[in-house]
Parts: C-alpha cells; sequence; structure tokens
C-alpha cells in the first residue's frame, strides 16, 4: 500500500507544478459623453429638432397664458384658461413624441457604442458624468462613437433617385 500511495502522492505532486492556471485579461474600459452624442444626434435629426423648438415655443405660451390669468379680469381670464387647456394638450402631444424621439435616438446610440466596442475589444463603455467619476482622455471613445453613429444613419438613410 506504500508504494502506491508514494506513486499517487508523485502524481499529484507533479502535476501541482505543471499546472497552468487560466490567464484572464484585463478588462477594457472607455468612457463616452452621453450628453454630447444625444444633442448631436438631436440637432442631426430635423425631425427631433422640430419637436424641440416647438415644445419650447409652447412652453413659453403656456408661461404666457399663466401670467395673463393671474394679472386680468374674469373675461380675458376665462378666455386664457381655454387657450391654456388647448397648450397643455398640444404640450402632452409634444411630450410623448419627444419620447418617442428620444427612445429611437437612444437606441441609435446603443448601436453605435455596440458597433465601436466590438470592433475595438471594448468590455465596459461608462458615461462620463453619469457613472465614472474620472475617465483620462485616451480612454474616452465619444469620436467614434459619434462618427459611427453618421455612419449608421448614412447607412440607413433612404436612397434618393
Amino acid at each position: 500500500m506504500k508504494p502506491f500511495c508514494a506513486v499517487l502522492l508523485a502524481a499529484v505532486l507533479s502535476s501541482c507544478g505543471t499546472f497552468q492556471p487560466s490567464v484572464e485579461r484585463e478588462a477594457r474600459i472607455r468612457s463616452v459623453n452621453m450628453g454630447l452624442l444625444f444633442e448631436y444626434a438631436v440637432t442631426a435629426d430635423p425631425d427631433a429638432r422640430g419637436v424641440r423648438a416647438a415644445k419650447k415655443e409652447a412652453l413659453s405660451a403656456v408661461r404666457s397664458l399663466q401670467e395673463r390669468m393671474s394679472s386680468s379680469d374674469r373675461a380675458e381670464r376665462d378666455t386664457a384658461e381655454r387657450e391654456l387647456k388647448g397648450r397643455n394638450a398640444e404640450l402632452a402631444k409634444l411630450n410623448a413624441a419627444e419620447e418617442q424621439h428620444r427612445q429611437r435616438i437612444l437606441g441609435e446610440i446603443q448601436r453605435a457604442m455596440s458597433a465601436v466596442a466590438s470592433r475595438q475589444g471594448i468590455d465596459f463603455i461608462l458615461g462620463a458624468g453619469e457613472g465614472a467619476v474620472y475617465a483620462g482622455k485616451e480612454y474616452d471613445i465619444t469620436e467614434e462613437v459619434l462618427r459611427e453613429l453618421v455612419s449608421l444613419r448614412r447607412r440607413n438613410a433612404p436612397v434618393s433617385r
């Protein structure tokens, strides 16, 4: 029995010396400025830009109607109140349209980030200002994502004949 134990012990010890642990690579982490990406996408999209401008105008009209209601006689207040109801309904529609554009634009940005991350072998992308306390400029891939976003939009644009 002793020779068997000795052989077993020798086999275990020799295998420990040849055991190679799996080599793990370091995670590749980069950052993007989501605010900049989103603002670029909105300004590059005529529909989203139009909704934003219309909402700004509607909000301004609502504020002026509210002021008019507080400092006028009863007849004018009633007129302003009716106008305010109409503007609030318009504002609700604009909010819904803005949310649709926001979801679509964020989807485009996500696709662009995924493409850049896949191409560069990136494991994590942090949104600068949202999750990262600090990220060096060498790790910022915002420009690459912007180029990819422009490229995706060009590829998905309707072809004119």
